[in-house]
């Protein structure tokens, strides 16, 4: 062994994660796409169905195919994006209880949107409750972050 090798030492890296978005969770006993339906017409939103997003929740070649739902502006770079927290092969939020559904809010106008689904969701029988995620919470933080 060489002698530089022998005084390395590691280090590990905290990391004090600023992001620009909001993670909330919906905990109801309706599936994704009932739920991305009812806030379509409880507060006049337009959020579509796109492909499962896929994430590699444990680090593996497996990777995990979550439904996903997005309402977004990208002329005024906003988003509303629906996951769901039950993949193929995980939850991406370890909570008790877990939530059904995360919603990722994204730019400064996705704000007004978030405030008319907190109204909504106080306001309806099949939202138990919603309330923010903290980022320590979520399972492959780096996943969540950048792909969700």
């Amino acid at each position: 062994m060489s002698p530089l090798c022998s005084n390395m030492v590691k280090k590990k890296l905290d990391w004090n994660l600023e992001t620009d978005f909001v993670l909330m969770g919906f905990y109801t006993q309706q599936r994704l796409y009932r739920l991305a339906w009812m806030l379509n017409n409880g507060i006049n939103s337009n959020f579509s169905r796109v492909p499962d997003i896929k994430l590699n929740l444990h680090g593996n070649s497996a990777f995990s195919e979550h439904h996903t739902f997005i309402f977004e502006n990208e002329e005024e770079e906003w988003a509303l994006k629906l996951v769901q927290n039950q993949g193929s092969l995980g939850i991406l939020v370890k909570h008790n209880p877990a939530p059904l559904a995360i919603l990722k809010v994204h730019g400064e106008l996705s704000r007004v949107w978030l405030e008319k689904i907190e109204v909504f969701a106080k306001n309806t029988v099949d939202i138990q409750f919603f309330e923010e995620l903290e980022i320590d919470k979520i399972k492959n933080k780096e996943t969540i972050i950048f792909d969700v």
